[in-house]
């Protein structure tokens, strides 16, 4: 049985895509770009916001600095207007709680957004939370994920890793530790099976199938 589960933060344990739009399309407006559809920026995040940014700038790159800087500002002061976590979410991290599983959040949202939505939404049930910090990898890296192992004092074999992109199921890969696709996230089942993901669920309590 596994010891230890990790989730993606957007697209898995919440839905984040109004208050990243909103951000992104602020600093957009802000220099003078028309803004971007939520459908549109659903097809950016996954690398983090500065790639978000990057990705949503239609062509002056010289203004990335700029713009992820207003988008973070924004960001800092709207990251819960409309975010809430995905329906059964909340009642599977207490049911992994009841039987001991260790939880965590390794997600390449900035590490400070990601401790106050962890707060608000999931109090005393995470064990740990890695996000982005000066000098830390991101994501499709695997060191956040082995500095989460490391603090959670497990191996990779015990740990299971679910996320709704292409870049956790790299993540994981790279890590070593088995993984589960999201298909309630940003990104469809055909999309992870497509690329690699031979675990699928389509309902967050689906997980305890895999412990």
């Amino acid at each position: 049985m596994k010891k230890v589960v990790l989730f993606d933060m957007d697209g898995t344990l919440m839905y984040t895509l109004d208050d990243l739009t909103n951000s992104v399309n602020h600093a957009l407006e802000s220099l003078g770009y028309e803004s971007r559809s939520v459908k549109e920026v659903e097809g950016y995040v996954g690398n983090g916001i500065k790639k978000l940014v990057e990705r949503a700038l239609p062509d002056n790159k010289e203004k990335l600095e700029e713009a992820y800087k207003i988008t973070i500002d924004h960001y800092h002061l709207h990251a819960m207007d409309e975010s809430k976590p995905y329906e059964g979410a909340v009642n599977v991290l207490k049911k992994l709680r009841e039987i001991d599983i260790k939880i965590g959040i390794v997600t390449n949202k900035n590490q400070s957004a990601a401790e106050a939505i962890t707060a608000k939404y999931f109090d005393n049930l995470i064990d740990v939370v890695i996000g982005v910090k000066k000098f830390r990898k991101l994501k499709p890296d695997a060191d956040p994920v082995h500095l989460a192992l490391k603090k959670l004092k497990v191996n990779n074999y015990e740990a299971l890793y679910v996320g709704d992109s292409e870049v956790d199921l790299q993540t994981a890969n790279n890590a070593g530790i088995d993984f589960i696709g999201a298909a309630w996230g940003y990104k469809e089942e055909k999309f992870l099976r497509e690329n690699g993901a031979s675990q699928v669920i389509k309902d967050i309590s689906e997980i305890f199938n895999f412990l």
